[in-house]
């Protein structure tokens, strides 16, 4: 992460770094799948959630891969 990295991102940002729908983003933070902070009406993922998210599903995948 660089100094101009955001330190959260929106749902929308999160789906879209994660390729995933919004829709999908907003139910795994509703269900305590995906860490979140809620400020209002606003839902916040921090940065480190995402690339969590994205090296565990590296992970499967590449453990999907290697099954084969």
């Amino acid at each position: 992460m660089t100094a101009r990295d955001p330190l959260t991102y929106s749902l929308a940002e999160a789906a879209h770094i994660l390729d995933v729908p919004t829709a999908a983003v907003r139910e795994a933070v509703a269900r305590g799948m995906i860490r979140a902070t809620i400020l209002g009406k606003t839902i916040r993922v921090p940065a480190d959630e995402v690339e969590r998210l994205l090296v565990n599903s590296a992970r499967h995948a590449e453990d999907q891969k290697e099954k084969r």
